[in-house]
C-alpha cells in the first residue's frame, strides 16, 4: 500500500491537515487517505482522497516543493515561491467566481515551514493530453471547432486574469532587452550553447530593430502567470460548454501584457516538430487563442513579436543548457534546429 512507502514529510502533513480538520475542510472527522504519489521535477505531488463524515466525494492534491539546492537560501527561495503560490492561487480563484466558464483552481493549505501547498483537485483534462488525442492528423471538422473553442477561451481567461489587478505602471524596452541578454550571453559563454557572439548581435539588432516600432500603450504592466501551458490548463466539459481551469500559480508575478499569450503561441507552435501534429491546424490554434485573448492582437504586433523571440530564447537555452535523457535527446535536437533556423529567418 502507498501509506508504508509515503516520505516522512507527507505523513506529517497528513495528519497535521487531518488534525485541523475543521479550519481546512469544514469538518472536524478528517481522514485523508493517500492514493498515488508522483515526483516531479520542482515539487513531489500526492493525490488523495478525503472524507469528511462518512463523506468520500473530494480529492485533494498535496504538493511539496524541491529546494533548488542544499543552502539556506535555496529553501527559503522556494519557500517564497510556495507563499506566492498560495497568495496568488486564491486571489485569481476568489476573483474568477463571477465567471461561469472561467477559474482557477481551488487552495485549501498552505504549510511553508514544511513547503507544503494543498489545492483541492480540479476537474477536467489537461489541455495538453486533449490536443494529444484529438488535435493529430486531421481531426474531423467538428472536433476541431471543439478544439478552436477551447483555445479561444483560454485566450479569454488570460485576459480576465490580467484584469484581476489594475496596475498603473509600465514596462520598459530596455528591461526586456537586458534580460534577453542575459540568456544570450549564457548560451555564448557556454559548449553546449551552439551559439557565437555573432549570433548574439544580431537577434539583439533584430530586437532593436523591431522595438522602435511598439506603441506605449502595449507597455502596461499586468499580472502574468509565467509558467502557463497546455499542461497547466484543465479543461471541464461536464457543463453546457468547456470550462477552463487554470493551475500552478508559483511563478505569478508582474510583467508585460503579451507575455503569457505568446508564450502560449510559441508551446503551440513547438507542436509542429511533431509530425502528427499539421503546421495549418496548429496554426488556426494560435489564431482562435489570440482572438480569443483580443481579436485586434496580430502575431505581426511588435511587442508581441518581442515576447515570442524573448520565449523562443528561453527554450533554447533550456533544451541547450539541460540535459535531457537519451530518448528525448534527438526530438530536442530537432528543435533546436528548428529554432535556430527561425532565429536566422528574423535576424538574417
Amino acid at each position: 500500500m502507498i501509506e508504508s512507502t509515503l516520505p516522512r514529510v507527507f505523513t506529517n502533513a497528513l495528519d497535521k491537515l487531518s488534525a485541523q480538520g475543521e479550519r481546512y475542510f469544514g469538518h472536524p472527522e478528517t481522514v485523508i487517505e493517500p492514493l498515488a504519489l508522483a515526483d516531479r521535477e520542482a515539487a513531489q505531488v500526492l493525490r488523495a482522497r478525503l472524507r469528511t463524515g462518512g463523506s468520500t466525494g473530494r480529492h485533494i492534491f498535496v504538493k511539496v516543493f524541491k529546494p533548488r539546492g542544499p543552502s539556506a537560501d535555496d529553501w527559503h527561495f522556494m519557500r517564497a515561491r510556495l507563499m506566492n503560490d498560495f497568495a496568488m492561487t486564491s486571489e485569481v480563484h476568489d476573483a474568477l467566481n463571477g465567471y461561469s466558464d472561467l477559474a482557477a483552481v481551488r487552495p485549501i493549505a498552505c504549510l511553508p515551514d514544511d513547503l507544503i501547498l494543498v489545492t483541492e483537485e480540479a476537474p477536467g483534462e489537461p489541455f495538453d493530453s486533449m490536443l494529444e488525442r484529438h488535435a493529430v492528423w486531421q481531426p474531423d471538422n467538428r472536433t476541431l471547432n471543439g478544439l478552436l473553442h477551447i483555445a479561444g477561451r483560454v485566450g479569454a481567461w488570460l485576459r480576465a486574469f490580467q484584469g484581476i489587478r489594475r496596475l498603473d505602471r509600465r514596462i520598459t524596452i530596455d528591461d526586456m532587452r537586458e534580460y534577453l541578454d542575459v540568456r544570450l550571453k549564457r548560451l555564448v559563454s557556454s559548449p553546449k550553447g551552439g551559439f557565437c557572439e555573432l549570433r548574439r548581435k544580431s537577434v539583439l539588432s533584430y530586437f532593436d530593430a523591431i522595438s522602435r516600432d511598439v506603441v506605449r500603450a502595449d507597455l502596461s504592466e499586468v499580472l502574468v502567470h509565467g509558467d502557463i501551458a497546455p499542461s497547466n490548463i484543465l479543461v471541464d466539459g461536464r457543463g453546457p460548454g468547456p470550462r477552463i481551469v487554470v493551475i500552478d500559480f508559483a511563478m505569478t508575478c508582474t510583467g508585460g501584457m503579451f507575455f503569457d499569450v505568446a508564450r502560449l503561441f510559441t508551446q503551440f507552435d513547438f507542436l509542429k516538430a511533431k509530425p502528427k501534429f499539421r503546421p495549418h491546424i496548429v496554426a488556426r490554434l494560435q489564431t482562435a487563442l489570440l482572438a480569443g485573448f483580443n481579436p485586434a492582437l496580430r502575431p505581426s504586433d511588435p511587442l508581441f513579436k518581442l515576447f515570442e523571440l524573448q520565449h523562443v530564447i528561453c527554450h533554447v537555452a533550456n533544451l541547450s543548457l539541460n540535459p535531457a535523457p537519451p530518448i528525448a535527446r534527438l526530438y530536442n535536437l530537432y528543435q533546436l534546429h528548428r529554432h535556430h533556423r527561425w532565429l536566422r529567418q528574423r535576424a538574417a
